[in-house]
């Protein structure tokens, strides 16, 4: 497969707007990948709930099918899983999800 994960978990605005989110859309516009999925872990879920440009962002990249996923245990510790499955975002367990791609050597970023 031709399958990128984006391992997000950089809160810093400059880094989500100007790499996370600039090359996943990117990536997708232009086809180098077919999929890509950027999965939110941490202080990022924090990102995506108050940072309305990051928001913007997330929806221009679904728009172009880029694929969002937020850790659950982080959801569920900043109690941020409601608000952020209002907003649309999938939230679920990825612990084994990732040990899965890791051991598959599936291409996968970490942020």
């Amino acid at each position: 497969m031709n399958n990128l994960y984006i391992l997000w978990t950089d809160s810093n605005p400059t880094t989500a707007t100007n790499m996370v989110l600039l090359y996943a859309m990117n990536a997708m516009k232009n086809k180098w990948w077919e999929k890509i999925t950027i999965i939110s872990c941490g202080a990022t879920q924090q990102l995506l709930l108050t940072n309305a440009n990051i928001y913007e962002m997330t929806q221009e990249a679904k728009h172009l099918g880029v694929e969002f996923s937020c850790s659950l245990p982080s959801a569920t510790a900043m109690k941020n899983k409601e608000r952020l499955e209002k907003l649309g975002f999938e939230v679920k367990e990825w612990g084994p999800m990732l040990t899965g791609i890791i051991k598959s050597n599936e291409k996968l970023i970490t942020i």
